[in-house]
């Protein structure tokens, strides 16, 4: 693969553009050497350029002197996009307003806007975007994949540019989004459970990705243990070289031994400090929540509705729970003949082991002696954790934190959202925050994750709370890649997943190794098919930084992203094709190389019953197998 040569293109609408179908790139200037210009023209005009795009009716000739290469399909588009209401589609959700423009070629200039949203009495909204504008016929115009943009982001699959209009570089993009996604922890794709070292190290679980990840103070991350391949192997060996399925709770004992709920595998399994793995226990399918006593007594609780004790020889008996129904108000439930759904477990000072269950939904309390009593009622919560002076603490679905006294739960910290320092919560209405998953230090610092997609938020987050109150997110400084098996790892496949090459420009941050690439045929193609259409939305976070790499889709976040837990959102593939006639093939190219994207495929996704999420998923075929490095939306 080698670097697109720089080419004057043939002068059409938009004047010489990187090219979508013809595959150019500026010749001179490009978004990493802005040229100089004033502004004020740019605005004055991409400022009606806007208000006659909303205008209806909506034909290719009203349009004509105001979007590039306007069409009866881009027409047709726009209408639909139009109609689909005030709630889809920024363009179409309030009242936009330009702020400011900077020429970065010859033809073409980024566009600083802004869409408030006024939903009845209630505060406005803001969003804020940068699209590209394009200089024709004397006049500046809203750019072809700026268009795009706005038709794909109501859910409506955008038509291919008309022949001779080529595609704009830098792509748009809206701003408030970045924002959020720069906030996210993405080397933390589904933090799922939660431990602290002795030493302020903060152990995480993370279920997408079947590791176990170690964050220090410093913000470092490294692979704790797993491989990033979900399976089962490494008993015996080096914790690192492990295979997990469907990664759940982990709990710390004071030895140093960390234990695992090998949920996939039915197992619980444990790494001793010499950092050697091993399995404790078997049988246990469906295993999520781990607690250690003081005195080293294990406990798990199951999909099947238990709470069981695992002995030191590895023998399971039955703790609390029994199937059918009951009443817990009537006071008489012994461990025996309570119905749980168990879903958190935490030891307080007197050894009495307390169980969140989310039905009925209610705190119980299991002492040494057998007996169990109900000390919490209608307790929405997300996770129990056992503090430094033998409390046991419950995070609620509110965002508050309380503790469980002996009768009830009494209060213990309220922090609003807008006091996590670095907190950013993703949507405008969001006026509190959850604790998915809770570990509390020795110190008392209580530390918390929460998942994009989960609850009320679209950001995921690792917080710490100081016992005074401060409160911040931690800030992973890794790059991703570093953190994903090495190359020349064991087992890792060195020749399907070289490091990546360096991109030009900003839209991708990498690009694929050129070692391997083939051309698709056939067979390659319908395997590239066959991946896009279990794309879903509800894991697009996956991609980070990594969106531009092909790295990125090692095979445990690949099985991931199109696994069966997501089948809900799949989308339909609306288009296959060659990726140099794409929308936004100008960006991939001015960043990797006409070579890459002649090599590619581009495979567009629609929208599907649960998401209006259209993607241009670009394909490249290395030794046989179809991946992924690079995603339009």
């Amino acid at each position: 693969m080698v670097e697109v040569a720089h080419q004057q293109s043939q002068r059409s609408e938009g004047g010489p553009l990187a090219g979508g179908g013809g595959g150019h790139v500026p010749r001179r200037r490009s978004r990493d050497s802005p040229r100089a210009t004033t502004a004020a023209p740019i605005v004055a005009q991409v400022t009606a350029d806007f208000r006659h795009l909303v205008a209806t009716p909506i034909s290719a000739k009203s349009l004509g002197p105001y979007l590039q290469g306007a069409d009866a399909a881009m027409a047709s588009a726009l209408a639909e996009a139009l109609g689909q209401g005030p709630d889809n589609g920024f363009l179409f959700s309030g009242d936009l307003t330009v702020t400011g423009a900077q020429q970065v070629s010859p033809a073409a200039a980024t566009v600083s806007l802004t869409d408030t949203f006024r939903a009845g009495a209630g505060a406005p909204f803001s969003t804020r975007y940068v699209v590209t504008a394009v200089l024709a016929q004397g006049r500046w115009k809203i750019s072809w994949v700026t268009a795009c943009m706005l038709v794909e982001d109501s859910g409506i699959v955008c038509p291919g540019p008309p022949p001779g209009v080529p595609a704009t570089v830098p792509l748009p993009y809206s701003v408030t989004v970045r924002q959020s996604q720069s906030a996210q922890v993405h080397d933390l794709l589904a933090p799922e459970a939660l431990a602290v070292e002795p030493g302020g190290d903060l152990l995480v679980a993370d279920a997408r990705r079947d590791e176990i990840l170690r964050l220090d103070p410093d913000g470092q991350l490294s692979v704790f243990a797993g491989t990033g391949e979900p399976g089962f192997a490494g008993d015996g060996g080096p914790a690192v070289n492990a295979e997990f399925d469907d990664l759940r709770g982990i709990a710390l004992s004071p030895t140093g031994t960390l234990y695992v709920a090998d949920s996939g595998n039915c197992r619980v399994r444990a790494i001793a400090l010499s950092g050697l793995i091993r399995t404790v226990a078997k049988g246990l399918c469906g295993v999520g929540a781990i607690a250690l006593s003081r005195s080293g007594g294990l406990y798990v609780t199951t999909d099947s509705g238990y709470v069981d004790k695992v002995s030191p020889d590895g023998t399971v008996e039955r703790a609390a729970g029994a199937s059918g129904s009951t009443s817990v108000d009537s006071g008489h439930i012994t461990p025996s003949t309570v119905v749980l759904s168990p879903e958190a477990l935490a030891f307080d000072r007197d050894g009495d082991l307390d169980i969140w269950s989310s039905e009925p939904r209610a705190v119980f309390r299991l002492t040494p002696s057998g007996t169990i009593s109900q000390v919490g009622a209608d307790v929405y919560a997300t996770s129990l954790a056992g503090a430094p002076d033998g409390s046991v603490l419950v995070a609620t679905t509110g965002g508050a934190v309380e503790r469980v006294a002996a009768r009830s739960l009494v209060p213990y910290l309220d922090l609003p959202s807008g006091r996590i320092k670095g907190f950013v919560t993703g949507v405008p209405s969001v006026s509190g925050y959850e604790i998915d998953n809770m570990v509390v230090s020795r110190s008392g610092a209580i530390y918390g994750d929460i998942v994009d997609g989960e609850r009320y938020l679209d950001a995921t987050s690792v917080f710490r709370i100081q016992p005074g109150g401060s409160a911040s997110v931690l800030h992973v400084r890794t790059p991703l890649t570093s953190t994903l098996p090495g190359v020349g790892a064991a087992g890792f496949p060195t020749p399907i997943y070289p490091p990546p090459v360096a991109a030009r420009g900003t839209d991708l941050t990498a690009c694929p190794n050129p070692a391997g690439l083939e051309r698709f045929d056939a067979k390659a193609t319908a395997k590239a098919r066959a991946s896009a259409a279990l794309f879903n939305s509800s894991s697009s976070s996956f991609y980070g930084d990594l969106s531009s790499s092909d790295r990125s889709w090692w095979p445990g976040l690949f099985g991931t992203w199109s696994g069966d837990s997501y089948d809900r959102d799949t989308h339909t593939v609306v288009s296959v094709g060659p990726a140099d006639r794409d929308t936004f093939a100008a960006a991939a190219a001015h960043a990797c190389g006409q070579e890459l994207v002649d090599d590619s495929l581009v495979i567009v996704v629609g929208p599907s019953p649960y998401s209006n999420q259209v993607s241009h998923l670009y394909f490249l075929d290395r030794l046989g197998r179809p991946l992924i490095y690079f995603q339009a939306t």
